[in-house]
């Protein structure tokens, strides 16, 4: 060596036990609405699912970690108004429940049913 002291790295590996938990919170149904970027563009209907999955790490020595993450999921069904031709639009979309809560999404896809109103598949964004 030329002097200077030597470091040495140690890495310990620690072995982690993990849980996922996963709970339906609620199941909102109801009629709403749509709105692009503040102004109402459609009358829908909906049934959606959120659920909370958490998940837990534990090590051997006692470390703790948690992680949990929120899922919106379900479907709208289209009553009135035209949301297909927002798909490609600019501006942020919003589905507000007839409760009041508003939950930005992102449309995805669609199914279209014969003589009945269309559905959309989306992303809903939330905490």
């Amino acid at each position: 060596m030329d002097g200077k002291p030597e470091i040495r790295l140690f890495a310990w590996r620690r072995s982690y036990v993990l849980r996922r938990l996963h709970k339906v919170l609620e199941t909102p149904g109801g009629t709403g609405e749509i709105l692009q970027n503040g102004k109402r563009i459609a009358k829908v209907e909906y049934d959606l699912s959120i659920e909370v999955e958490r998940i837990l790490a534990t090590s051997f020595v006692g470390d703790k970690a948690s992680l949990a993450r929120k899922f919106i999921s379900g479907k709208i069904s289209v009553l009135e108004g035209n949301v297909q031709a927002a798909e490609g639009a600019s501006g942020a979309l919003a589905l507000v429940l007839d409760d009041g809560r508003t939950f930005p999404f992102k449309i995805t896809g669609y199914t279209v049913a014969s003589n009945g109103p269309y559905e959309i598949l989306g992303a809903i964004k939330h905490s």
